[in-house]
């Protein structure tokens, strides 16, 4: 039977101005399918940039943004015999990926795109962490080929993706250079995450391959193994330019 449930809806991208909240019938889960009881969703800059038009992916008419959400699976589709994602029973608490639609109270999902968040975190934590982690993983492993003792510059590491990048650079066997915009996030960095304070910099346009420099000093290496760069503009060449040989941007 269908459930009823409200969504933001947008007729089409192009302005957050012309998000609504509607009330629709959601239809029962089809075939190796779960129904999600919506109870937080993440906002991302691709969220952002979706509404506005800037996204190439984004659904061309009407459509609801959200990439990520979680909550609590309340209903199962009928076996589809060729699953290959988890094993979900109602009342299993997941987070979700989706190709937008998120923005909802209730949506159906596939299950290969659901993962069981730990007992200790809350709804609002899982559905801000699987965006901003594969982001950051996507780049470190897959593309940069990260390596136990590789030194990696993190710039806006005190920001979402910033921040699961040093937790998977500690994890990996890295050594973690960050670049923040204030003394307020490189006060965050080594009081709450401990980073070393010589570790840490408020990058400046005209300073910044002597703050890397001096990180670098401090940390034993010749050059950067990896850079995971979200600001680009004058802080690019002074980091790719002290790559280690054959080392990754």
């Amino acid at each position: 039977m269908p459930v009823e449930r409200r969504s933001w809806q947008l007729p089409s991208a192009g302005s957050l101005d012309r998000l609504s909240l509607v009330e629709d019938s959601l239809e029962e889960p089809g075939p190796g399918e779960a129904r999600l009881r919506v109870e937080a969703v993440g906002l991302n800059f691709a969220d952002v940039f979706a509404c506005q038009g800037l996204y190439s992916a984004t659904p061309s008419g009407a459509f609801t943004p959200g990439l990520e959400c979680a909550g609590t699976v309340e209903a199962l589709g009928p076996p589809r015999g060729d699953e290959a994602g988890p094993r979900l029973v109602v009342g299993d608490r997941v987070a979700v990926l989706t190709r937008f639609g998120g923005y909802a109270t209730a949506l159906n999902f596939d299950p290969r795109y659901a993962v069981p968040f730990p007992a200790g975190w809350s709804a609002a934590e899982a559905a801000a962490w699987p965006v901003q982690a594969l982001t950051a993983w996507y780049a470190l492993v897959p593309l940069g080929g990260m390596r136990a003792g590789a030194v990696v510059l993190v710039q806006s590491a005190a920001g979402g993706v910033g921040l699961q990048a040093l937790s998977m650079i500690e994890s990996l066997g890295g050594r973690a250079i960050a670049a923040v915009g204030s003394e307020e996030k490189r006060r965050f960095l080594v009081e709450r995450r401990g980073l070393a304070p010589e570790a840490v910099c408020i990058r400046h346009r005209r300073r910044f391959g002597r703050q890397l420099d001096a990180a670098l000093a401090a940390a034993g290496a010749q050059g950067l193994d990896l850079v995971l760069d979200a600001v680009l503009g004058p802080f690019f060449r002074p980091a790719f330019e002290r790559l280690a040989p054959e080392g990754r941007y």
